[in-house]
């Protein structure tokens, strides 16, 4: 049966993302007297939200999970912890060629955010590591990271020159893998900070001297301010329709590490056109670990759209299967991300994804020089995928 918000085990799982040991036994003996309890759904919760290895922080000493459920969170938290020290390998070696080759850069999220805001460099789960650079810098990075084992996702499907190009055109990173080292983790080379949606305008060239250097290991290495990071945190989360608790959690421990002038980073948030985004995750931070988030009416007044948003989200975070796994799942969330789009905005990325895509080009493989057809010929691509099955 899938968790609501106000369930023990949608608690129990805030807790673990704030390694707030002090709520625990109240849950846990809320828990003891459930007939629903079921641990392998809630490991499973756990690990869609990707804060294992928290919860393996908070409830490794709590006996009324079973040796085995403790046992894989530990074995989650190591995994982890062996990631992180590879991820953090990798990020001093692009900083160092970033350096070397005077390239500007900014890492976003990763490693350097857990150890900044949650004091350890592997609490936070290690996925991928996100880094920004100039787009004229793109193939000297990517030449850079193919040296060293690193291969695009799209050169491994075989796409054409052109079809390569329109993928660019209509994205904002690129994706590398490391096909001969399954630990290793997967980068994401990006070229824009944000996608389509038109929030988060943070210029990285023009705003530079906005940005942080943070120092690991001798190595300094450059970062969002806190202001301009629990912002664009606040975005990446609302895009994503707040999914994970992972990001969530980002915010609760960043402001639980810096002490924010909220009226400054409400203001700001409107210079950066992400207001909304920024409210929102307010009111999730006060809700779910009850923070008291400023006393400006910015964080008090919620119209119509921002309280569908809200409902959204709250069924969203607790949603038991794949990320918009269904048709009903996917329209839901194109009319939520149309909601958060800037108004009067249609950016041109968004508009090449929309107009042909590679499984277009896999349905009728074309040659460079008709790729143009690929525009007229998608709704006619697209009944035929549906109808395939029953008719061929």
């Amino acid at each position: 049966m899938p968790y609501t918000i106000d369930s023990s085990e949608f608690k129990l799982s805030i807790c673990c993302s704030a390694i707030n040991l002090i709520q625990v036994d109240q849950i846990v003996a809320n828990l003891r007297s459930s007939n629903r309890w079921d641990e392998p759904l809630f490991l499973k919760f756990l690990e869609k939200h990707r804060i294992g290895e928290l919860a393996s922080i908070v409830l490794d000493d709590v006996n009324f999970f079973s040796k085995a459920f403790r046992l894989k969170l530990e074995v989650q938290r190591k995994q982890n912890q062996i990631k992180a020290l590879k991820a953090q390998r990798t990020q001093s070696q692009l900083q160092v060629f970033f350096t070397e080759n005077q390239i500007h850069s900014i890492f976003l999220k990763g490693v350097i955010l857990s150890e900044l805001y949650y004091g350890d460099l592997a609490y936070r789960n290690v996925f991928d590591i996100d880094v920004w650079v100039e787009e004229k810098n793109i193939d000297l990075v990517s030449d850079f990271l193919n040296k060293n084992g690193y291969k695009r996702v799209t050169d491994q499907q075989r796409f054409s020159r052109l079809q390569l190009k329109y993928l660019q055109l209509s994205s904002h990173h690129e994706v590398f893998v490391n096909p001969n080292d399954a630990a290793a983790v997967c980068i994401e080379l990006h070229w824009k900070i944000r996608n389509g949606l038109g929030n988060y305008m943070f210029d990285p060239v023009l705003e530079k001297n906005r940005l942080m250097q943070v120092e690991l290991n001798g190595i300094e290495f450059n970062m969002f301010n806190h202001i301009d990071q629990f912002i664009f945190l606040s975005v990446h989360g609302a895009e994503h329709g707040w999914f994970r608790l992972k990001w969530m959690a980002d915010l609760f421990h960043i402001q639980k590490t810096v002490d924010f002038d909220w009226n400054t980073l409400f203001n700001r948030a409107i210079e950066l056109r992400s207001d909304k985004e920024v409210k929102m995750a307010c009111f999730f931070l006060n809700y779910f670990y009850e923070l008291e988030i400023g006393k400006s009416s910015h964080f008090m007044s919620f119209n119509v759209f921002d309280k569908l948003r809200i409902s959204y989200v709250e069924q969203f975070i607790v949603y038991p299967y794949e990320y918009c796994d269904t048709r009903v799942e996917k329209i839901k969330n194109a009319i939520y991300l149309l909601s958060l789009n800037r108004r009067g905005f249609i950016a041109k990325e968004l508009m090449f994804k929309n107009l042909t895509r590679p499984i277009d080009w896999k349905t009728l493989p074309l040659p460079d020089y008709l790729f143009f057809l690929y525009f007229p010929l998608r709704p006619f691509l697209w009944l035929y995928r549906k109808v395939k099955p029953k008719f061929f």
